[in-house]
């Protein structure tokens, strides 16, 4: 499964074709475009924005493709996949397992909510 990083008009990452992004730095906070971006404002991208912003650290920021190799990780999201992570972001290889404790997190939850 491939996707394309969309970029608005002043090159900043706005998402993906399908689907929202996230992105991890060597912290483990994660990041992700803000909705000035251009991005859609995805349901399950909301929903962590909504339920684990300060749980999981994360930022809503302006991201360019110059950043990408401050990130170690990176997951796209979508109401129909949920959470997918990204193995290959601009040529080089992301560590996936760094997504895992997302999942682990958004278990917890969702068994005692």
């Amino acid at each position: 499964w491939q996707e394309a990083v969309v970029l608005n008009e002043e090159m900043k990452v706005a998402e993906l074709i399908s689907s929202n992004i996230f992105f991890i730095n060597t912290k483990g906070i994660l990041f992700t475009p803000h909705l000035s971006s251009g991005c859609l404002p995805g349901v399950f991208r909301q929903f962590l924005l909504n339920e684990f912003t300060d749980r999981l650290h994360i930022i809503q920021c302006d991201i360019y493709p110059t950043q990408f190799d401050d990130f170690v990780a990176a997951f796209a999201t979508n109401a129909v996949q949920g959470i997918v992570p990204i193995r290959i972001l601009n040529g080089r290889q992301m560590n996936v397992r760094l997504i895992e404790p997302i999942f682990e997190e958004i278990k917890k939850w969702l068994t005692f909510s």
